[in-house]
């Protein structure tokens, strides 16, 4: 039993406490959450740090607590779990019980918060029974592919035979039996998350979270300072192939004193994390700075002072800055961050965001009372934290897979071409320009496409229509959705009277059906009405809502205008059109 008395009461109410007002995104996330079990008992939400993730999984917890469910909350770090403790509390009334350390949670709590290494050992596992749960959320679930979250998941999911020696899991979206639901939250996800969850159910990136009002626009500072990256080796990490450690210490070392002479001139104004590539570089740099005046320290994990110096940043001013080697990255949460600095160079995207993202959030209280979009980024424009800069140095390096601060934005790789060639520092506005252009470029291929093959259409140029990005910037994330497309997906696109040149997987022709099935649901236009709507002069904003009926009037009206001017029949312009 927890022996720590302000962790073992329990409490349960209908609605959200004071000060957690749930935001429209947070809404759709839990619904589509809910919607989602039937089709798949293990699915992901991906929610960029500082939206309001804790707050997401809280609600879900609460719901299933309402069905009488038992839920498991599984966090990396002891500062994730006090703050999903904290969240689920505050936003719920819900108290949670927790299972780390010297602390045991009792079996017939309603939720468990338990830090990963801690459950994922025999003896704490086994204590429950593999039934226990009727929920388990995994915070941070980029993670959850190493053998300790795999090991818990499988047992709460599958039962006690995945402990078995040769146990094999189940393919990603066969049918199998499971217990306990399996929910991935995450800030950062990866490809090689497919290989077990078998999709996302909802998606909030950055772009959204700065256009809503709910996170700081990042601005890119360059910092003329070269550091040679060139023919560094790749070495296993726990976040996989990466640039070897011991060789970029080598390269910045001796540019330690630039370095801090560097950021001297641009920070002290600034509230500032750096991200070093060593304990020894981080303390280095953070003598150094000190010397040219700056108020610096360094942390660890090894420090055995490290809790009052993360204190001291949080209280400190602008003109401070911490130094660290990857301590301070996921949980650390410090509003009036105005700076991040990113001198431990990688082509592990989750990690580098992850470190980018600490200097996203708004300030307190500057969004409060503000009901609409271009509300809160005027409130955030007037605050004393408009924006946050990345400082970026200048990395000489043959490798183009190196994490760039445009990654944090760009999807597309020709978007984030555009972006690095047009040399902008307003990350947003870059982007935006840069995307215009791509679905510009687009659409006019598709368009010339259509001339060569008139009678189908380009899946591309449907989406575009539509405003649908997801499908026009779609990846595979599973191996599932890798794979070829199937004869009967292909068929039925065609049968829509769109070409399959450029359907060449299984999750883009999925994402194709289930779009157009939901307009069939919905008795909206088809795609022959919307591309021969097009061809007739009307615009994607004008036809993309029509009814199928709508459609067809509209249609029928602009043939009917079109003899009335004693132009060629309806079969004539058909043919011409084709």
């Amino acid at each position: 039993m927890n022996d720590d008395n302000d962790l073992i009461e329990f409490d349960f109410d209908d609605g959200p406490r004071e000060g957690f007002e749930e935001r429209a995104y947070q809404s759709e996330c839990v619904a589509a959450v809910e919607a989602g079990w039937p089709k798949d008992p293990r699915q992901f939400i991906a929610v960029i740090g500082g939206a309001g993730k804790s707050i997401i999984f809280s609600k879900l917890s609460r719901i299933e607590v309402g069905r009488m469910g038992r839920v498991l909350i599984l966090a990396d770090r002891d500062e994730l779990v006090q703050q999903a403790h904290d969240k689920l509390k505050r936003s719920t009334g819900l108290i949670a019980d927790v299972e780390k350390a010297e602390h045991h949670a009792a079996l017939d709590s309603a939720v468990v918060i338990a830090s990963i290494q801690s459950i994922s050992r025999m003896n704490r596992l086994t204590r429950y029974p593999d039934d226990h749960f009727a929920l388990v959320i995994a915070d941070e679930c980029d993670l959850s592919l190493s053998v300790t979250w795999q090991r818990t998941l499988n047992y709460f999911h599958i039962g006690k035979e995945s402990l078995a020696p040769g146990w094999k899991p189940p393919a990603v979206r066969s049918q199998y039996p499971y217990k306990a639901r399996i929910l991935g939250v995450t800030a950062t996800p990866k490809e090689t998350m497919g290989n077990f969850y078998p999709r996302a159910v909802f998606e909030y990136g950055i772009i959204e979270a700065v256009k809503d009002g709910y996170l700081c626009r990042p601005v890119t500072r360059n910092i003329p300072l070269k550091i040679d990256l060139r023919k560094i080796k790749l070495s296993h990490t726990p976040g996989g192939m990466d640039l070897d450690l011991g060789q970029i210490v080598e390269r910045i070392s001796p540019l330690i004193r630039e370095i801090a002479r560097a950021l001297a001139a641009e920070a002290r104004t600034m509230k500032t994390v750096v991200f070093m590539p060593s304990i020894e570089t981080a303390r280095q740099l953070s003598i150094a700075l000190a010397e040219e005046g700056l108020n610096s320290k360094f942390v660890s994990g090894e420090c055995p002072d490290r809790k009052q110096k993360i204190e001291w940043f949080r209280q400190a001013g602008r003109g401070s800055i911490i130094c660290n080697a990857q301590l301070i990255t996921r949980g650390f949460d410090v509003r009036d961050i105005t700076a991040v600095c990113v001198l431990r160079p990688s082509r592990i995207w989750s990690f580098v965001v992850q470190c980018w993202l600490r200097g996203s959030r708004i300030l307190e209280g500057v969004i409060d009372g503000c009901a609409t979009p271009e509300a809160r980024r005027a409130a955030i424009d007037r605050s004393a934290k408009g924006f946050f800069t990345i400082f970026d140095f200048i990395w000489l390096a043959d490798r183009i897979d190196i994490v760039s601060p445009v990654d944090l934005i760009a999807t597309k790789p020709e978007v984030r071409e555009a972006m690095i060639a047009s040399g902008e520092d307003d990350l947003m506005a870059s982007h935006a320009i840069a995307e215009r252009d791509f679905l510009k470029a687009l659409a006019e291929a598709a368009r010339k496409h259509a001339l060569k093959q008139a009678r189908t259409l380009d899946p591309l140029a449907y989406a575009v229509s539509l405003g649908d990005d997801a499908i026009t910037s779609y990846t595979p994330e599973s191996k599932w959705e890798k794979d070829p497309a199937t004869p009967g997906q292909l068929h039925f696109l065609r049968q829509q009277g769109m070409s399959t040149d450029k359907i060449t997987t299984k999750g883009l022709a999925n994402r194709l059906i289930t779009r157009v099935m939901h307009r069939m649901r919905m008795h909206l236009a088809t795609p022959r009405q919307l591309d021969l709507l097009r061809k007739l002069g009307l615009t994607d904003q004008q036809c993309s809502t029509l009814t199928m009926k709508e459609a067809s009037a509209t249609l029928d009206q602009l043939f009917a205008e079109k003899r009335n001017r004693h132009e060629p029949t309806s079969q004539e312009i058909l043919e011409e059109l084709a």
